[in-house]
């Protein structure tokens, strides 16, 4: 039961000013003598006046039933996935590729994260949105399963890993989603590289530090993978900068990660995911139901049944 405290004096007045009219009141004038009225009516009339006296003192109250209640999480966080699509993710040592491998998990994020705010940039030489943010995830589940590798080709202007950029790209995504729902956001960077063109990664990650972004980095695979040779022969094989990758986690107040397998894949979207869920506010609402309305109910009845018995009994005398 709910009920505001804060008007209970009106209530004790309401009590003090019934029960000093009722006990005022020259009884032996208003009333049927003693005689004509038989004791069960007296007492029924005596409990119709409490009760209306015990009623009309209620009603400041504003008394409320609480019939259920339910809990609502609240998504505090926007999520930016920031993934490379540069030709080294097409090493096959985390099967059945590299690229595969994440773009599964990062659906896998994406179902775990239902309600959330996500959005998806690509980068390569350049960075581009690849999905824009969406609360949708159905939506966006569906759109991300249909990319594939073949929708990045290595062409002259997108050659190249510019980490970066791709850093910048996803704080002024996360900063206008900000301005829009006033929340906080997070970037999770997913490369296999070392950036070798664009704007500094760790510059980067130290304007997200100041931002209070985090960025959660998995860095995919392992050194000297074969991806291909050139036409001469010549191996062309990975090649990814463990100590820059993790001095952008701890620049932005971050985590990083080192990935080797699927399930290293699956385990830390795990883990990323519940530090997420972390962020959550549970606010409760209950479902109420106003007891003035009932009161109310009863107050029109005694009215009438006092009236009534008054104008019966006035006849009576008459």
């Amino acid at each position: 039961m709910v009920r505001e405290t804060a008007m209970w004096p009106y209530s004790l007045a309401i009590i003090i000013v019934s029960l000093g009219w009722w006990w005022r009141q020259p009884r032996p004038h208003f009333a049927v003598p003693t005689r004509m009225i038989s004791t069960t009516r007296k007492v029924i009339t005596c409990s119709v006046t409490i009760i209306l006296i015990f009623c009309l003192s209620l009603l400041p109250l504003h008394i409320q039933w609480i019939t259920g209640e339910k809990t609502i999480k609240e998504k505090t966080l926007n999520v930016q996935i920031v993934y490379d699509v540069s030709i080294s993710m097409a090493a096959t040592d985390i099967l059945p590729s590299r690229f595969e491998a994440a773009k599964q998990s990062i659906l896998h994020l994406i179902d775990n994260l239902s309600g959330y705010n996500i959005g998806i940039i690509a980068f390569a030489g350049q960075s581009i949105v690849h999905l824009p943010f969406s609360t949708n995830n159905t939506a966006l589940y569906n759109a991300f399963s249909h990319t594939s590798f073949a929708d990045f080709p290595p062409t002259d202007n997108f050659q190249g890993t510019a980490m970066g950029d791709a850093i910048l790209l996803a704080l002024k995504k996360l900063h206008s989603e900000a301005q829009r729902d006033s929340k906080s956001g997070i970037i999770i960077l997913l490369t296999d590289g070392d950036a070798n063109t664009g704007i500094n990664p760790r510059e980067a990650a130290n304007i997200a530090g100041k931002a209070n972004v985090p960025i959660y980095v998995l860095g995919i695979g392992r050194e000297e993978q074969l991806i291909g040779r050139m036409h001469d022969g010549v191996r062309v094989t990975t090649s990814i900068d463990l100590a820059l990758l993790e001095s952008i986690a701890i620049a932005s107040d971050g985590v990083f990660y080192k990935v080797f397998a699927q399930e290293d894949f699956i385990s830390i979207f795990d883990t990323i995911g519940s530090l997420i869920k972390d962020h959550e506010k549970s606010t409760t609402h209950y479902e109420t139901i106003k007891a003035n309305n009932f009161f109310l109910l009863i107050i029109i009845g005694c009215c009438m049944f006092l009236l009534r018995t008054k104008y019966s009994d006035t006849n009576k005398i008459i």
